[in-house]
């Protein structure tokens, strides 16, 4: 989380993302033994993986994020439409990236 908002935004932002994961009532259970933690953590690097344009390491955690939980098939998707689009304003750019 803190990842995502430092690329984003900047170190305050990704400091108040981690604080407010933290503080989350999901916090609990990723101290459990569920599959949370895995599927939090390859979602979340899947995320920044398309933010930092690197296509292949956020497909693989896209599939790991899938192999982890039901629901990790939206962060497969999500990755593939990211791959698919266009980033906003990009004019007579080459799309789809290499």
């Amino acid at each position: 989380m803190f990842a995502v908002g430092d690329r984003l935004h900047g170190r305050r932002t990704g400091t108040v993302l981690a604080v407010l994961w933290g503080a989350s009532p999901v916090a609990a259970v990723q101290w459990t033994a569920y599959t949370e933690s895995v599927f939090t953590a390859c979602a979340a690097w899947a995320l920044y993986g398309v933010l930092a344009g690197r296509w292949a390491w956020a497909a693989g955690l896209a599939v790991a994020a899938g192999l982890t939980r039901p629901t990790g098939l939206a962060v497969a998707a999500a990755v593939c439409a990211a791959g698919c689009s266009p980033p906003p304003g990009a004019s007579g750019g080459r799309w789809p990236p290499p």
